[in-house]
This record gives C-alpha cells, structure tokens and sequence, in this order.
C-alpha cells in the first residue's frame, strides 16, 4: 500500500513501514505508514525542534587532523626558506653563511656583497657566541684602514668594546700592520683578532631576514 501526501512545497510517496519526512520554510510534515492494515497519518511540528546534524567518524576527524598538521608543516617550511636562503644559518633577525673556501678581506667582502650580504657586524656577545666555533679564523666585518687604531665596520659605524669580545692582548697591530679583523677559534686563541688582510682565511656573510 502506498500513501501521498502533499504540501505547498513539496509531494511525499512512501509504501506501508516506511516514514518520511517533509521539511517546509517553518515546519516539517511526518508522514508514517507503520504496517499493512494501519492507517498512515501526518506528524507535524516547528521546523526548529527538527534541526539537522552532522556526524564524523573517527577516521575522518583523524584525517582533518592530520591535514591540518601537514598544511601548517608546509606552511613553517616555506617561511623559514623565505626567511633565510638555503645553505645559511638564522639567528634572530639575521641570516648568516659560513664559507668553506678561503681568500683575503676584500674579497671575501665582494663575495658577500655578491650575495646581497656583506662581511657580519658583530652587535654584542650574544651574537660573537653564536658564530664562534664554525671555523678556526674567519674574516669579520671590521678594518681600521682608513685610520690606525679606529675600527670600524663595514656600514661605518665604530667598532664598541664594550659589545664585542677581542681575543687577549688584541688587537696588537703586529707584523708591520693588521688592519683586518677575524673571528679566532683555535685553542686557547679565541674571540676577535686584528690579521693581515692579505691573508686567506674563510669568512661570514650576514644579511637581514625578509
């Protein structure tokens, strides 16, 4: 047997044993045919006592789960390559590079500047800490050329004392004149040295983050 039920909205069909409902704009209309014999009849009611739900399984909730995880992984990964370009070192705001190959202060500067760097400013012991230890002399970005015995670094700023660490007895301006300064890391020689800047030692580049 079979019942038809109409509305303004809508038509409803449904054989003996079967309910259905009917949702309009402000209510609902049951219509339920509960067995052969039985008469079919309408339940009605407001519209919000009938409000629809949703249901997750546990694997799906475990799979938004692990969606989330992975897009925020990506996203983390990005940031640090935007950040700092591969093959370099962050520390606070700055990236930082470590050659391996070894050359002169003006150079090593040209190498840097060739990767929109420039030789690092050390801006306090902080700072000096992180970088010592990757190498056992390194160029830095300071020279007193232009006049013995005033250091400045490469933005032309003065070199202060007090937020750097020389190494004991330095600078000394030894051997006929030091006008370069590296970062020293070899026994019981360590911090910054005043060296020949003719010498070829690795270097450190640094530039701000993006």
């Amino acid at each position: 047997m079979a019942a038809f039920f109409h509305s303004g909205e809508g038509r409803v069909e449904l054989e003996v044993g079967e309910t259905a409902t009917l949702h309009t704009a402000a209510s609902f209309w049951a219509a339920v045919c509960p067995s052969s014999g039985s008469q079919c009849h309408l339940e009605t009611g407001p519209k919000s006592d009938h409000k629809p739900r949703y249901f997750f399984s546990s694997v799906n909730l475990l799979w938004y789960v692990l969606r989330g995880v992975c897009v925020f992984l990506v996203c983390v990964g990005l940031l640090e390559e935007q950040l700092c370009p591969q093959g370099w070192l962050k520390f606070r705001a700055s990236c930082y590079f470590f050659s391996r190959r070894r050359d002169n202060w003006a150079n090593s500067r040209i190498e840097c500047l060739r990767a929109g760097a420039d030789l690092v400013i050390i801006n306090d012991p902080q700072e000096q800490a992180f970088l010592t230890g990757f190498s056992e002399a390194a160029w830095v970005g300071m020279t007193d050329m232009k006049e013995e015995g005033t250091w400045l670094w490469v933005d032309g700023t003065p070199v202060e004392d007090s937020r750097v660490r020389w190494a004991q007895g330095q600078p000394d301006g030894a051997y006929g004149g030091e006008d370069c300064g590296e970062l020293h890391f070899m026994n019981n020689f360590i911090n910054l040295n005043d060296y020949n800047c003719n010498t070829r030692l690795q270097w450190i580049c640094e530039k701000k983050t993006k």
